[in-house]
């Protein structure tokens, strides 16, 4: 397994689509750019191939992973045609692109295919990855995912200390077209803890920690008789 962490002069975005690993997990905050990662890395599949992206929900794939897709695709001039009904989409070079819901996994068995991607992969359950997986039966036989971390859930365990593996991190940070002020506005709202994950895109083991915010309520003043220890 590799971790890559990128200079200020080399965006991970990059760094995720020059990796030479057979499976690839780009982990960032929210806004970081992660569906356009991993979508930009559909385009640059070679000619002929077939591949699949998978979001956890039919909403989350219809309003924002094929609207990044559709978009992006357009704008570079390789759509060829989409077909709604099935939800397959055609670029030049004679790509195709098969787009599925996780919610019942057991669907996504049928296609062989040779690369897919599977986006928000933190909100989807295990054995979407291990069925995907199965279906790599084509050239070039590559997966990526993207998310923003839940905790040190499947995906660490997955993405760590194994060989063809890598994670690439970005931050919200790093993406210079977000609205002025987004990142302190969330900043001012999250805990640390939370503003690790969901800002900086860290993997965090929250349960074990010494004490847990669910645990406090706040208070606009101190109560009657508080006594300090120092």
């Amino acid at each position: 397994m590799t971790t890559v962490k990128h200079s200020k002069s080399t965006k991970p975005q990059q760094i995720f689509w020059t990796s030479e690993a057979k499976f690839r997990l780009f982990v960032g905050g929210i806004g970081s750019g992660k569906t356009r990662a991993g979508v930009v890395e559909a385009f640059r599949q070679p000619a002929n191939s077939t591949g699949m992206i998978v979001a956890p929900t039919f909403p989350m794939l219809r309003e924002a992973t094929l609207e990044t897709f559709l978009d992006l695709s357009r704008q570079a001039g390789i759509l060829k045609d989409f077909k709604a009904g099935d939800m397959t989409a055609e670029l030049y070079g004679g790509r195709k692109v098969i787009f599925m819901s996780g919610q019942n996994p057991e669907r996504l068995r049928g296609p062989n295919i040779g690369w897919f991607m599977l986006d928000e992969a933190a909100m989807l359950p295990e054995i979407v990855w291990n069925i995907m997986i199965g279906r790599l039966r084509k050239m070039p036989g590559r997966g990526w995912a993207v998310t923003t971390p839940r905790g040190k859930n499947w995906l660490y365990k997955l993405f760590t200390n194994k060989q063809n593996y890598a994670i690439i991190k970005s931050s919200t940070r790093d993406n210079p077209f977000l609205p002025d002020g987004f990142v302190e506005s969330l900043m001012q709202s999250y805990t640390s803890e939370w503003q690790a994950q969901e800002i900086d895109g860290e993997f965090l083991d929250v349960s074990n920690a010494m004490f847990r915010r669910s645990w406090f309520k706040m208070v606009h003043q101190a109560p009657e008789g508080l006594m300090w220890v120092s």
